[in-house]
């Protein structure tokens, strides 16, 4: 008994962001309307760094001390949804946060002035970051072997992060309905993501979001050109089963944990290659090969702690989007 869906229906999954957030309504239509309705209307605060106590040396609690300022650095707080506040971390005093309303500003130019849509907002890393999705008004129609359509949607990813760790960070992601795999592309000569390590003002803000355009443009083609290249060419299952070896080789003679743990993912692509129902009218396709993997990757891989944050975080950014990004390259390739 397969542990797969067995119709499209029951295949039907949360969006990422609305998993590690919750789904916007129509009436999110600005920036402000969108971060309001998440909850991520909030304003980090830049606060003064302190000592204020020091470990016992027998290990057996802490020694009240007087306070001792640390003039070079500061500590950035945020009101959590909990009420409490929340030290995200202590940077030096030269780091300026970018506040939720600022970063995401570029989103209403692109509602505005080209049809884009505000679809997702949510808070993940523990608070530290927080993202807004929008969809952008042209995806991409990839003509099946039947003669139908699989669509695929693109939108452009705006991640804050509060803590210091990244800069202000814009991604293009393509999103397939079908199954609502993220199915990220890095593709020569079409920029997916790019970074902006300042606070952008008014005009720049409006030239950041024209520019977003114009890179959505570029990448949305080549993606549909490779993406259609995928889908017109065959694959069987031996090629497949062949390419599952290559990305996760295994020796068959190996033994161990890591082995097993390998045999049991193998296993697991090769029933979503012959069983999932998100491979209707695509079945057989090199196309169809990669969204297993990015199937796998976003929907069915084992994850820690709260499955549905795990996995939309998973699908958005971190290790498993940049394998899914790799992935693509073995898949584009012949």
């Amino acid at each position: 008994m397969t542990r797969y869906a067995t119709t499209r229906e029951d295949a039907a999954r949360q969006l990422p962001w609305d998993a590690m957030g919750s789904a916007l309504t129509t009436n999110a239509t600005t920036v402000e309307a969108a971060l309001k309705e998440s909850g991520l209307d909030y304003t980090v605060e830049v606060r003064g760094a302190q000592s204020t106590n020091a470990p016992r040396p027998d290990g057996s609690g802490w020694n009240a001390r007087k306070a001792l300022e640390a003039p070079g650095f500061q500590a950035i707080v945020r009101p959590m949804p909990t009420g409490e506040e929340k030290v995200l971390a202590f940077t030096k005093k030269r780091y300026t946060p970018i506040q939720n309303l600022d970063a995401f500003q570029p989103a209403d130019y692109l509602v505005k002035e080209f049809g884009a849509s505000i679809v997702g907002a949510a808070d993940y890393r523990n608070g530290d970051r927080s993202l807004l999705a929008v969809q952008l008004p042209e995806g991409m129609s990839l003509t099946r072997p039947d003669g139908g359509v699989d669509q695929v949607d693109l939108n452009l990813l705006i991640i804050n992060d509060h803590a210091g760790n990244a800069a202000l960070t814009l991604a293009l992601t393509a999103m397939r309905l079908a199954c609502t795999n993220a199915v990220p592309a890095a593709i020569k000569g079409a920029e997916r993501v790019w970074k902006i390590s300042h606070t952008p003002k008014a005009q720049e803000r409006l030239d950041l979001a024209a520019d977003a355009i114009q890179k959505a443009l570029v990448y949305r083609d080549a993606f549909q050109e490779k993406a259609q290249a995928m889908m017109d060419q065959e694959m069987v299952d031996a090629e497949f089963a062949k390419l599952v070896q290559k990305l996760y080789p295994v020796k068959k003679d190996a033994e161990g944990v890591a082995a097993e743990r390998k045999r049991a993912l193998h296993a697991d692509l090769l029933n979503l290659w012959s069983e999932s129902p998100t491979l209707e009218g695509i079945r057989g396709t090199r196309w169809a090969g990669y969204n297993v993997f990015t199937e796998y990757l976003d929907h069915f891989r084992p994850v820690r702690g709260a499955e549905a944050q795990a996995r939309g975080e998973g699908a958005l950014d971190g290790p498993y989007a940049r394998q899914k990004a790799a992935i693509w390259n073995t898949f584009a390739a012949a």
